[in-house]
């Protein structure tokens, strides 16, 4: 790939004007000789997923999932061979039985291509959390949210999480399915940044009376509020007045892997939205 700069300079306090030369870079595609990790565990009794991809160089490229790795989890007391979906490659699956405990530590092990990858961390308690709030468009005839966390806690850190669904809402059939969900993330840390204070707006989701709200709260470790504090940095807090610059975004996993690997307690709350709310 190559770019083009072209410089003119206007100097009016000399009557003077130059211009460069125009100059080219060459610019090539580093290969990422890296593995991503996503995985979480929760204290629910299911079957739970360790994803496994090649990085990605451009933004909207689909990854590459990473098949016939040897995924193991260790609870402190026995190891957990995980098994790869046959119809999802790249997804590495716990025993339907299979559940987290409270003040235990797990470990992770990632063999695939001979290399080896290791991950541990442990799992917190969480607190009790209040409803999220919204309100009533009157203009779009439709609700949205509010609020759903403080966005500072000196003395927890925790994902939100909030899944909207309307899709058997009378009046919306004609509309497909996948337009009448949506899932939104938001996060309570012991930190604050100026990038976080100024970052910009989201974009508003609106949903009607009838719709079912599943709200979810997830306990987490220093090291895993590190972590998305970096990712959101780099992404949700990007844009703003008081940018930072670039900087990888942080990981508990070892060297030549990327992503995080992590534990959490979890409390969840479903309810419908009506207008008597």
């Amino acid at each position: 790939m190559k770019l083009i700069v072209k410089y003119c300079l206007l100097f009016p306090l000399f009557l003077s004007f130059s211009c460069e030369e125009l100059t080219e870079y060459e610019f090539s595609a580093e290969e990422l000789n890296f593995i991503v990790v996503n995985g979480h565990l929760t204290n629910e009794k299911k079957s739970h997923q360790i994803i496994l991809s090649h990085p990605i160089n451009d933004l909207n490229e689909k990854p590459a999932p990473i098949s016939n790795a040897t995924v193991s989890i260790y609870d402190g007391d026995s190891w957990h061979e995980l098994q790869e979906d046959i119809l999802n490659p790249g997804i590495y699956k716990t025993s339907s039985d299979f559940r987290a405990v409270i003040n235990r530590s797990y470990a992770l092990l990632i063999i695939t291509n001979e290399n080896r990858y290791y991950a541990s961390t442990y799992m917190l308690p969480v607190s009790p959390f209040n409803p999220l709030k919204f309100s009533f468009d009157n203009e779009k005839d439709m609700f949205k949210i509010d609020s759903v966390n403080q966005a500072f806690d000196r003395n927890e850190s925790a994902i939100y999480e909030v899944q909207i669904d309307w899709t058997n809402v009378p009046g919306y059939d004609l509309i497909d399915d996948y337009l009448k969900r949506a899932t939104l993330y938001y996060y309570t840390l012991s930190t604050i940044d100026i990038s976080q204070v100024f970052a910009p707006e989201k974009e508003e989701v609106y949903f009607p009376a009838g719709s079912t709200i599943v709200e979810s709260k997830y306990s987490i470790t220093p090291t895993h509020a590190s972590f998305i504090r970096s990712m959101l940095l780099e992404t949700e807090w990007r844009g703003g007045l008081f940018d930072l610059s670039h900087g990888n975004v942080e990981t508990n996993l070892s060297e030549g892997a990327l992503g995080f690997f992590a534990v959490s307690t979890v409390v969840r709350d479903t309810f419908t939205v009506s207008h008597s709310k």
